[in-house]
């Protein structure tokens, strides 16, 4: 499903393309969704559950001469991938590499920030 999130605006400020979709996949039926008011929140997934599941990010962009490029992201949950990467980032930063401003990891270090996070893999579709 199209989704308004905050990766849409990210996305335009780190490679300046205007015209960028932002779709979601979300396991439950919409019409299944919970509570989420403060008291009904629940904890989040176990480390087994985490561990059981991945993220998977795709994507696929077409320049202005119609040539189209995919590539596709195979990463742990989300609950394990941010840490992670706040941790990619800092050691960068801890080593004297780091950027002025507001970036974001990939446009202050480049796609192969990705490398830098634990069982994390980039596959271009395109070599």
């Amino acid at each position: 499903m199209p989704t308004p999130l905050g990766g849409i605006i990210l996305s335009y400020k780190s490679t300046g393309i205007p015209n960028i979709e932002e779709f979601f996949f979300l396991k439950l039926p919409a019409n299944e969704l919970p509570d989420l008011t403060a008291e009904n929140l629940p904890d989040g997934p176990t480390k087994e559950e985490r561990s059981a599941g991945r993220n998977g990010i795709s994507a696929e962009l077409t320049g202005k001469d119609g040539k189209v490029v995919k590539a596709y992201v195979d990463a742990p949950s989300g609950y394990d991938l941010t840490p992670l990467s706040v941790v990619a980032v800092v050691n960068r930063i801890l080593n004297d590499d780091f950027k002025v401003g507001y970036q974001s990891a990939g446009s202050a270090y480049g796609e192969d920030i990705i490398y830098d996070i634990p069982d994390t893999y980039l596959i271009d579709n395109n070599a």
